[in-house]
């Protein structure tokens, strides 16, 4: 199976976008441009799904579907098909090479990631490729607890931003230097960066469902660095991912959950051992934890939060029986909400009635799908006045609800008597 030209037609999209943030248009499946349409389902509307079946319609080059193959967490049908790959010239065989540590990367094979990577580096590569491979390589230095390596990975990354400073490497080289921050330093000074990291983003216009999740698994991270609860996190980005067809991740995220505050039981729980049974990434995290193993840092940090967990928490159960019904996810400290459904995300940093209305529902009901709130009491909460009278009071409370509905995406609705809130999954 040859690689064909397409493929330079793809890096085109790829330095284009990473330079300028700028997408190319559709292609309506013509010529070798019907690229296009697979690189907006891939990283204009994060829909791996979507552009997996598009590599099958189109025809594309099969080094892109190699690539959906990754970012879905189909790694067996992935390393199949870079088995029956066939090279012609040298920067071809890079950009394999590069694949090749890529699914080593995701299976949790950081050694495996270092070697293919030296091997690309080798070999002659688009420049936004050579930035791939030093923000692949310093993740699996991270991940073998070789802070100072991974740095020097990162500083070269750093090197290079200003040329493509909407690349996607660029924004996961600036998560792991947080990681390492939180490490080497102080968890606290990493916080501060964090904090940082997300008002730049939103400023710049950068906030996407892959950036949500990024920094969402950030702050999974450094919440366990700080002995925090992070359970809500976890189901955040575990609801996310799935929304974006990111099977991996997902997994992830259920993971994460699971060795947090909360404890998985029903479908959930059978759905995280049939992740692990799946994916070898999980089974090694699993093993490492339950043999106390330091050979990877995140099972160093996943053994952190089980202590954690004992010193501070204990056993927190919690109903996510309606766990896969969320339509809406909510980021208090971070004013954000993600519409499923539509695929949006709402910056509510200008609406703190709607933003106070929301806290009310989670310290009414924490780490629930659904909460109901007496009238009176929501109104109490919102306006902070004892004496409700619903003949003055319920048109702004009606119009507060249509607001919900309508800017935040989720299922909200009210008799006279109490407000009910479903299927939205607010984190603080």
């Amino acid at each position: 199976m040859k690689l064909r030209t397409s493929i330079h037609r793809w890096t085109q999209f790829e330095q284009v976008h990473g330079a300028l943030g700028v997408f190319p248009s559709h292609s309506n499946g013509k010529g070798n441009a019907k690229g296009a349409d697979f690189f907006l389902a891939r990283y204009k509307n994060w829909n791996a799904k979507q552009a997996e079946e598009l590599t099958r319609t189109l025809h594309l080059d099969p080094l892109l579907k190699l690539r959906a193959l990754i970012s879905l967490g189909k790694l067996a049908e992935a390393d199949e098909l870079l088995n029956q790959l066939n090279t012609s010239t040298p920067d071809k065989a890079s950009e394999v090479l590069i694949e090749r540590a890529r699914l080593c990367a995701f299976s949790g094979d950081w050694e495996g990631a270092v070697v293919w990577i030296e091997k690309a580096l080798q070999g002659p590569l688009f420049p936004l490729s050579r930035l791939t491979c030093h923000q692949i390589r310093a993740l699996a230095l991270f991940e073998l607890g070789q802070f100072g390596a991974a740095s020097l990975d990162l500083d070269w990354v750093d090197s290079i931003r200003t040329v493509f400073p909407k690349a996607l490497p660029v924004l996961y080289s600036k998560i792991l230097r947080i990681k390492i921050v939180a490490r080497d330093r102080s968890p606290q000074v990493a916080r501060a960066q964090l904090d940082a990291l997300w008002l730049d983003m939103k400023e710049a216009g950068e906030i996407n469902m892959d950036s949500v999740l990024s920094l969402l698994r950030l702050e999974i991270d450094l919440r366990r660095e700080e002995g925090r609860a992070h359970g809500d996190i976890a189901i955040a980005s575990y609801l996310l991912s799935k929304t974006m067809g990111d099977e991996l991740y997902s997994a992830l995220g259920l993971f994460d959950a699971s060795f947090s505050e909360l404890k998985l039981s029903g479908s959930l729980r059978e759905e995280m051992a049939n992740h692990v049974a799946r994916y070898v990434r999980l089974q090694k995290l699993e093993s490492e934890i339950t043999q106390q193993s330091a050979k990877s840092t995140p099972s160093t940090t996943a053994r952190n939060i089980i202590r954690f967990d004992q010193l501070n928490f204990g056993s927190k159960k919690t109903d996510l029986s309606e766990v896969s019904e969320i339509g809406t996810i909510v980021l208090l400290s971070r004013e954000l909400a993600v519409d499923f459904k539509n695929r949006s995300i709402q910056d509510l940093s200008s609406t703190p009635q709607l933003l106070r209305a929301l806290q009310a529902f989670l310290e009414n009901a924490p780490l629930q799908s659904s909460s109901q709130m007496d009238r009176k009491k929501f109104f109490s909460e919102l306006w902070k006045r004892s004496a409700y009278r619903p003949t003055l009071h319920d048109n702004p409370i009606n119009l507060l609800l249509h607001r919900l509905r309508k800017d935040v995406g989720v299922d909200i609705t009210g008799t006279k008597a109490e407000i009910q809130l479903r299927k939205c999954w607010i984190c603080a």
